[in-house]
Parts: structure tokens; C-alpha cells; sequence
């Protein structure tokens, strides 16, 4: 039982952890989970009673995330199929739970329900351990509503509902990112008499996150995080939701309180604290740092930490750093991906704000290359054409953005996302071409794209520039919509303006820090509209 009350922290951690499992154990038998060979050679290898007793006490010099994790991965390897598993075991309840849990590991719920009906026409009734991996398959095979019935027929048949048993079903909501299912229970575990649970509220906190709102996830941890025992995981979640939000300082002050607890020597605490600090370009330099900081660890990284350290040099524009990293990914024998391809796209992109012209050519050149050579291995997507967008974009060529980028989206057959229009409002707003970024408001309009904070901003100065009124009143409200609040210089601006169109007046009142007070005795006897003066 020791291992499923982590059911909620190793669904949060399985990759990091089963990465570190693998640089400690070199070669994994199919042997049954007590015995882990690092050395032998061969599967079927008779083991003496000496060398049993050996290897199982190898396995206590593990912390014990790394023993849950070596597990899962022993697990991972054990034939399930219902004739070679017993071939050496007892028809017993612990062994039937045994192969449940490798069967929920790899989300497999009609196998395990199988198995149910099977141990029923032996006369094995299921127990809690049981349920708890049945609605774990569930949740890993997305079955969302069979993990509640299962739930509920747990509940029935144990005449009770045990703590450890809400927490299996709010795990398994994790990974749908249902976040209102996940309070609805946890409120309903609390009204039972529960304490409050670390676990839960960390799959509460995911759950927000996969669900786009961060900012609401750490309202929460700082709402809860009195009544519970903070933990590693939780800490961990919370600098991902700080990824989200962008807040690094807020990233900073949680890693300071995860270093004085302390974690596992795996690379995901690092990987966390090193993206958050990297998609902030005053903080990029330090996510570097903590890279550095991070191998003085001895932790070995994986492929999610280049990514990290990767973004951190394209917010930078520093090639030499990427290529560098290139060198320790070798050394790792961590490949290349569609992401890393696309990030090293963005690493020129941000060297061609500050380069010469030549230099630009150059940029341009090995990112055409990088493309073809995505294209070749089928990697093509919105994230490498993006990317490959932004390297014109912020070279500000825009004939070529419109004659040989834009047409591959058609080509491959890709949308375009707000990341799209993103990188074509930018270069267009310095560019001053407004009216071409009024086109792309009603492109993305027709396309049904939401705009983000960047592109609502970047339409209210066009339309500010051109004295468009209309445009100006309907991107307002889509700020309101939206629940964004426009930069405050450009409410500065439209606040100087004599002859304010009353309508355009009339939308800034949505904002709260609107001082309408200079503008009451002004309209009160205004009758006209369409009046504007020069905004500078």
C-alpha cells in the first residue's frame, strides 16, 4: 500500500523519475519485481538464493521515489498476458493486484477489466487496492467515466470510501485536466471528514494548468498552502504553473523553498525552474545558471532540459551558447526533435534583431536548412512554421514572409494559430503598416483565432494610429471579453486626446483605473462623434 498513497506525485514526475531509475539500473529482466539485474545478460539466468538475496537488497540503497520508479519499469517489462504470468504464481489477490498495476501503468482498462471477470470465477473478491488501480487504468486510458463508476462501485462494495480512494479517482482526472471534477471531490472528501491532501491539491494545481489557467492555479496555492504539508511535487507544480505565467521571481522564491526541503537527484525539478526562468528574456541568463548549477549536481539532464536551456538562448539570440548545448546533447546521446529544431529556428530569429544585413542572409539561410531538414523527417507542424515565421519577421522581410513562408501553411495544410499572428503583427507594427494589420485582425476574426494579450495590444495602437474609432471600441471590448487590460501608455494616449469620440470614451469606462474625471464636464454638452484630433 506504501505505493499508492504517491499515486498523485508519480503521475506528476513518471518520466524524470523513470529516467533516473534508468541511469541507476543498466538492463531490466523480466523478472518479477523484487529482482533487478543491472549486469546480466540474459532474462532466463538461474539466480542462487545468494544472489537473490543480493540483488533484493540493492534495491533498499534506492530513495523511494527511485524504487517506485525502477518498479514501474520492471512492471513495464513483465509478460501480462493472463497464462504467462501465473506460470510461476499463485491465483492469489496480491498477485491479481500485481497485474492490475502493471496494467493501469500502461493504460490499459479492458485488460484489466478482464482480469476482474476472471478473478470473480475464481472466487476472488477485489479488494481497495484493486479499485484504486482499475480507476487508475481508467484515467490513463482517458476513460474518464469508467473510472466514476468504478469509483462508485467501490464505494458500495467496501462500504466506505477511504481518503486513498478520492485521491485515485482526482489522479485520474489529471490527466483530462477537469478541474472542476477535481474540486467537486475534493470538496466532497473534505465534507467526509478528510484532511486536507497534498496530493489532491497538486492534481488540483495540474489540472489548472493543462486547462490554460495558470494564474488561477497559483491563487489557489497560495490560498491552501497554510493548510497542507508542502511538498517537493507540489513546489514543483507550482514553478510550472510560474512557467505559464511568466512570473519568474515568483518561480525564483518557490525553487528557494524546494531547495531547502530538498528532491531527488532527477533532472524534472531542474527542468522546471530552468524553462520558467527561460521564456523570460531578463531571467534567460540565469536559467543558463541554474543549467550549469544543475550539472555541478551530477544530474544527469534529459531531453527536456536542452529544451530549456535551448529557449534560453533563443531568447537571447545566443548562438554560440546554442551550439554549445548542441555539443552536450551529443555527449548525452539526446537526439534532435521537432522541438528542438523549432527552438533553434527562434535562436536565429532573436539573432536577427541585432544583426547586419549579411549577417541576416546567413540566419536565414541555416534556418531554411534546419526546415528542409525537418520536412525531410515529416516534422513539420505549426510550431516549425512559426518558427521559421519568426526568422523573417524579425528580419522584417516581409516579401518573403508573404511569398515563400505563408504559403506553406496551405501547402502543409496547417492553420494558423495566435503564435502566427503574433510574429505578423509584430513586424507589420514596426514595419507602420496598419492597414495591413487590420487585415490580419479580420483574417484571424474569420479563422476564429483568439488573440492574446500581445496581438490585442498591438491592434488598439494601429487603430489609435489610423483614428479609427470603431475599431478602437471593438478591440476595447474584446479586451474586456477576454479579461485582459490594455497597456497603460496607450490608455495614457487616447486619455490626452482632445475630441475623444464619445463611443471610443464610453469603452474605456470597462477598465478600472480609466480616470473618466477629466472627461465629464468635457462630453456633457458634446453632441458629435466623429471628431478626433491628432494623437502623438
Amino acid at each position: 500500500m506504501k505505493s499508492l498513497t504517491n499515486i498523485g506525485k508519480k503521475a506528476l514526475s513518471r518520466k524524470a523519475r523513470i529516467k533516473a531509475a534508468e541511469t541507476k539500473v543498466e538492463t531490466i529482466h523480466k523478472l518479477p519485481i523484487k529482482y533487478v539485474q543491472p549486469n546480466l545478460p540474459q532474462a532466463n539466468v538461474k539466480l542462487t538464493p545468494a544472489m537473490r538475496k543480493e540483488l533484493s537488497k540493492e534495491l533498499n540503497y534506492f530513495k523511494s521515489d527511485l524504487k517506485q520508479v525502477t518498479a514501474d519499469k520492471v512492471m513495464s517489462e513483465i509478460d501480462t498476458s493472463l497464462e504467462s504470468f501465473f506460470q510461476k504464481r499463485d491465483f492469489t489477490l496480491e498477485n491479481f493486484n500485481l497485474l492490475l498495476q502493471i496494467l493501469s501503468q500502461n493504460a490499459k482498462i479492458d485488460e484489466a477489466l478482464g482480469i476482474v471477470e476472471k478473478m470473480k470465477i475464481l472466487g476472488i473478491m477485489p479488494n481497495l487496492t484493486t479499485y484504486i488501480h482499475l480507476i487508475t487504468a481508467s484515467g490513463r486510458s482517458k476513460d474518464y467515466q469508467t473510472a466514476e463508476l468504478i469509483f462508485n462501485k467501490a464505494k458500495r462494495d467496501l462500504n466506505d470510501s477511504p481518503a486513498i480512494l478520492y485521491s485515485a479517482l482526482i489522479s485520474s482526472y489529471v490527466h483530462k485536466g477537469d478541474h472542476d471534477t477535481i474540486l467537486r471531490l475534493i470538496n466532497e472528501k473534505r465534507d467526509k471528514g478528510f484532511d486536507h491532501s497534498t496530493v489532491d491539491y497538486t492534481c488540483y494545481i495540474n489540472s489548472l494548468v493543462k486547462a490554460g489557467k495558470a494564474e488561477e492555479a497559483l491563487e489557489v496555492y497560495k490560498k491552501v498552502t497554510p493548510l497542507l504539508q508542502t511538498d517537493e511535487y507540489l513546489l514543483a507544480m507550482v514553478i510550472h504553473a510560474c512557467t505559464k505565467t511568466n512570473d519568474a521571481e515568483y518561480a525564483l522564491r518557490i525553487w528557494g523553498q524546494l531547495k531547502q526541503i530538498g528532491f531527488a537527484p532527477v533532472p524534472y525539478f531542474y527542468n522546471e525552474i530552468i524553462m520558467a526562468l527561460a521564456k523570460r528574456k531578463d531571467y534567460a541568463e540565469k536559467a543558463i545558471e541554474m543549467y550549469k548549477e544543475m550539472r555541478g549536481e551530477l544530474i544527469v539532464p534529459d531531453s527536456r532540459t536542452f529544451n530549456g536551456v535551448l529557449t534560453a538562448c533563443a531568447r537571447l539570440g545566443d548562438l554560440p551558447e546554442a551550439r554549445l548545448m548542441l555539443y552536450e546533447m551529443k555527449s548525452y546521446d539526446i537526439e534532435m526533435d521537432e522541438t528542438k529544431y523549432a527552438i533553434l529556428m527562434s535562436v536565429y530569429s532573436s539573432a536577427c534583431q541585432d544583426a547586419n544585413e549579411d549577417a541576416k542572409d546567413l540566419f536565414i539561410k541555416e534556418a531554411w536548412e534546419l526546415f528542409r531538414t525537418c520536412q525531410e523527417k515529416g516534422w513539420i507542424s505549426a510550431l516549425t512554421l512559426n518558427s521559421l515565421l519568426s526568422v523573417h519577421t524579425s528580419a522584417f522581410l516581409d516579401r518573403q514572409v508573404e511569398g515563400l513562408v505563408l504559403p506553406l501553411y496551405t501547402q502543409f495544410n496547417i492553420k494558423k494559430d495566435k503564435f502566427t499572428y503574433r510574429h505578423l503583427f509584430n513586424m507589420y507594427k514596426e514595419l507602420c503598416e496598419y492597414k495591413t494589420i487590420n487585415t490580419l485582425w479580420d483574417s484571424m476574426k474569420r479563422e476564429n483565432v483568439i488573440p492574446d494579450m500581445y496581438i490585442l495590444n498591438t491592434y488598439l495602437l494601429s487603430n489609435l494610429k489610423t483614428k479609427d474609432p470603431d475599431r478602437c471600441v471593438e478591440c476595447l471590448d474584446r479586451f474586456k471579453e477576454l479579461n485582459y487590460t490594455p497597456l497603460y501608455m496607450y490608455l495614457k494616449m487616447m486619455h490626452k486626446a482632445e475630441d475623444l469620440p464619445l463611443r471610443v470614451w464610453a469603452a474605456l469606462q470597462q477598465f478600472e483605473y480609466w480616470d473618466s474625471s477629466r472627461f465629464n464636464k468635457m462630453y456633457s454638452e458634446r453632441l458629435r462623434l466623429d471628431k478626433w484630433s491628432k494623437i502623438d
